[in-house]
């Protein structure tokens, strides 16, 4: 399978940048989990924003409670207190992402953006206190 997101570290402002395309599986979100943790640039306190604009779910209600129970086992011990945020442009992905927070007992503090219904990148600045000037990385353009 071709690896369908790419991602920024950004050590200013203790960030991961992720961007997934394509069809978004319970085999993807682990490997992208995966290729993170083990990057130099990893630390347990390091926020995240992850944007799943323009995605497909590939993923089950069984895979996605599968999928919180397996990321604790293979990765709790290396996830520490931190902001994470994700982007969404649809309702259906927005509730997925909801349903997937609610089985997940890790020590961060979530927010879902959902670019279809608003501008956010003002809203992401605050939320992971960035500056009000901060620009995000290409990677997650065009955000408003």
């Amino acid at each position: 399978m071709t690896r369908n997101f790419k991602f920024d570290f950004v050590h200013d402002v203790n960030c991961v940048f992720i961007r997934f395309s394509g069809t978004v599986t319970k085999t993807s979100l682990l490997d992208m989990m995966y290729e993170t943790i083990n990057d130099k640039s990893y630390s347990p306190t390091v926020n995240r924003v992850t944007d799943y604009r323009g995605i497909k779910l590939g993923l089950s209600n069984k895979e996605i409670v599968s999928l919180g129970e397996e990321m604790t086992l293979r990765f709790g011990e290396v996830i520490g207190q931190h902001k994470e945020a994700v982007i969404v442009d649809s309702m259906l992905i927005h509730g997925v992402f909801r349903r997937f927070i609610s089985v997940s007992d890790w020590p961060i503090t979530y927010k879902i953006f959902n670019q279809k219904n608003n501008l956010i990148a003002p809203h992401l600045r605050k939320f992971l206190a960035f500056s009000d000037n901060y620009v995000f990385p290409d990677i997650l353009q065009p955000l408003d």
